[in-house]
């Protein structure tokens, strides 16, 4: 869905209202993979957020990485609003979840 980090910080400052969940992974990120069902779960469950893939090996995409300084994968980053609200490291669920839940 975004192309570059201005049309992520556009959409997010136009939909203040709006929660994006941005899921940084790699394709060789084993962890990534166990969490991609979970993440699907997400999406039905709370249709109302955005949740975007980013894959840290896309250099089209690169800028975001960039941008949110992603070192680690599964990296979770929470947006509202045009600003970074939250980030996870990691594959723990509840946490992820919990999270989701408090930025609505």
């Amino acid at each position: 869905m975004f192309k570059s980090y201005d049309e992520l910080i556009t959409f997010s400052t136009t939909n203040p209202n709006k929660l994006i969940v941005l899921d940084f992974k790699a394709s060789w990120c084993g962890p990534c993979k166990a969490l991609k069902p979970f993440i699907e779960y997400l999406q039905n469950e709370y249709p109302m957020v955005v949740f975007e893939e980013i894959d840290i090996e896309n250099e089209d995409l690169s800028c975001i990485t960039e941008k949110f300084d992603i070192a680690k994968v599964p990296s979770l980053i929470y947006m509202k609003n045009g600003t970074m609200c939250h980030s996870l490291i990691g594959t723990n669920k509840e946490n992820i979840e919990n999270a989701v839940n408090e930025y609505l």
